[in-house]
């Protein structure tokens, strides 16, 4: 004949087991792993950023007409330029699309603000080492390509 008291005691003991199992599941679903935020500044870019990078940098124009500055975060860059005349712009380009080779195309954001040779995108891609290739063209001309190369300067 088995003691009830001691089923009772098993069953209590088997519950108890069980429970704590299941508290013990629930502190590792709560609990908060690192956030976005934190993975992503691990990477050196913020969650959902495109990260660059890889170019990261200041590269000039190797005919010294344009500095090209590459930021690693945000698909961002910023030419600047000299004119057949002499005269110098700035034109900041945020990336739109992804190039053949591991570049990146980007536009100007206004349609009225024109880049060199009167373009309004450009792309740059990695080329030998140290340096980007960097590609002009108008979106509705693009036969029209004109290829600068830069050289890594910071």
């Amino acid at each position: 004949m088995t003691n009830p008291a001691r089923s009772n005691m098993a069953l209590v003991a088997a519950r108890d087991s069980v429970l704590a199992g299941l508290v013990a599941l629930g502190v590792l679903l709560v609990a908060p792993g690192p956030s976005a935020h934190a993975q992503g500044a691990q990477n050196g870019c913020y969650f959902g950023a495109l990260n660059h990078s890889a170019m990261a940098g200041v590269y000039q124009g190797d005919d010294a007409s344009f500095t090209l500055t590459i930021f690693p975060c945000g698909g961002t860059s910023r030419l600047f330029w000299t004119d057949t005349y002499g005269q110098n712009y700035m034109e900041t380009y945020q990336a739109v699309d992804t190039l053949n080779g591991g570049g990146w195309i980007g536009r100007i954001d206004s349609p009225y603000r024109r880049g060199p040779w009167d373009t309004m995108a450009m792309g740059y891609k990695p080329a030998e080492r140290g340096s980007i290739q960097i590609l002009f063209w108008q979106p509705l001309n693009p036969e029209q390509l004109i290829v600068r190369h830069g050289i890594k300067i910071q």
